[in-house]
């Protein structure tokens, strides 16, 4: 966990949250395919971060990599605007995840069909596992929110080693 969150805050850390999870929890992971439209098996999940002239350059928050060899390019946002390329190539992008009062900016510039919201992800995946749900409603109120008490929660639940779940993983 500590490698998918170090030196992260806002959007950043609930992505690095998101890959972990998937990665980590199967059940969840197949939760999610299943939710965005996917029935393949998932083979993989990654951050597309490609080396760049000036540095490294992210392409897509998260890439999940499918069986069939298809992939998914999906972008993860919260109060960030959109870059000048995510508006220029909006083809790129075949899910993105907003709040729901940034649903109108959104569909904008990706289609209705390519996008969903935090709520709808709250609502219908975390219950899915107590491991992501734990983890990732810390992280979402501290991106959301930003605000000290979400911070304080965050750091409990970190603390607490989500319910003793984080011992167990590899």
């Amino acid at each position: 966990l500590f490698e998918c969150v170090c030196n992260r805050n806002g959007e950043l850390l609930v992505q690095g949250v998101l890959r972990f999870v998937l990665h980590h929890d199967a059940d969840f992971l197949r939760a999610f395919c299943r939710w965005i439209g996917r029935s393949q098996e998932c083979t993989g999940v990654r951050e597309d971060v490609r080396e760049g002239v000036k540095g490294d350059i992210r392409f897509h928050d998260l890439v999940l990599d499918f069986a069939d060899g298809s992939s998914c390019r999906i972008e993860l946002k919260f109060h960030a605007g959109f870059t000048h390329l995510q508006r220029k190539y909006p083809k790129l992008i075949d899910l993105l995840i907003v709040p729901e009062d940034r649903l109108p900016e959104a569909t904008r510039i990706v289609s209705k069909e390519r996008t969903k919201t935090w709520e709808e992800f709250r609502e219908k995946l975390l219950s899915m596992s107590g491991f992501a749900q734990d983890l990732l409603n810390d992280f979402y109120e501290y991106a959301m929110k930003g605000d000290a008490h979400a911070r304080e929660k965050l750091t409990e639940t970190l603390r607490n080693g989500v319910n003793g779940e984080i011992d167990a993983i590899d």
